[in-house]
């Protein structure tokens, strides 16, 4: 059996990104440098993604927070905030 068929048996049975930190913390890549470089680029970047979305969803829910905290606080003196008004119209 080859390292090869080894190695695609290994990632069927397990989610890529763990094999390929299997893979750097060998001494050498059993996949040839570039591919290996490729995939965990392509692995961290993924991840990376959904950091971003994660946080954007979160940005997201803050401000309808905001924004509803905002126009159910009673305006004194009928005068807004500069950060206010530009919560509100958005």
């Amino acid at each position: 059996v080859t390292t090869k068929s080894l190695l695609h048996r290994r990632i069927k049975r397990k989610p890529r990104l763990l094999v390929l930190m299997e893979l750097s913390r060998s001494r050498e890549c059993l996949l040839g440098c570039e591919m290996h470089r490729l995939l965990f680029r392509y692995a961290h970047e993924k991840k990376l993604n959904e950091l971003k979305e994660t946080q954007r969803e979160a940005q997201q829910k803050i401000r309808s927070a905001q924004r509803i905290r905002l126009l159910q606080e009673p305006v004194e003196d009928g005068r807004f905030e500069e950060t206010d008004r530009i919560a509100v119209e958005k």
